[in-house]
């Protein structure tokens, strides 16, 4: 049982116009590049190619991202001490209104009793209590 067609089973010599097979070794990405750009007529200086596998992309991303991660750490820390540092103005506001609240208060009482010692003739009483009152609000109306 022999077959009928045996030149398509038969191994053909090299010539000129045929290519070879390339080995494991000239397979590359490289070469597979080189072969492109030649058969595409690139002029293969580089600068309008892009690679193939974005190897400079990942390395640039790599780069990048301990500065990022490090600008970021900044950006939260001043923004941070930002917020802290106005927490305090604020808490310190908030003292000292209610402070003058404190002490408003207290020129008021002050100046009532002041009043009630001089209805009641207590004058040296009263003139303490009115002194006290000008010491710490001096435009209070009435005290003069």
């Amino acid at each position: 049982m022999e077959s009928t067609n045996q030149d398509e089973t038969q191994p053909m010599p090299l010539d000129d116009e045929t290519q070879q097979i390339p080995t494991d070794s000239d397979v590359s990405p490289e070469n597979m590049q080189d072969d492109a750009s030649s058969a595409e007529g690139t002029s293969g200086n580089g600068w309008d190619e892009q690679p193939a596998d974005g190897n400079n992309s990942k390395k640039s991303r790599t780069r990048f991202l301990p500065l990022l991660i490090i600008i970021s750490l900044i950006a939260l820390l001043l923004i941070a001490a930002t917020s802290a540092y106005g927490g305090y103005l604020s808490g310190i506001n908030e003292r000292t209104n209610f402070e003058g609240t404190q002490v408003a208060q207290q020129v008021d009482e002050q100046y009532q009793l002041g009043l009630q010692d001089l209805e009641a003739k207590r004058y040296e009483l009263a003139r303490q209590r009115f002194e006290y009152v000008i010491n710490l609000d001096p435009n209070h109306p009435g005290v003069t």
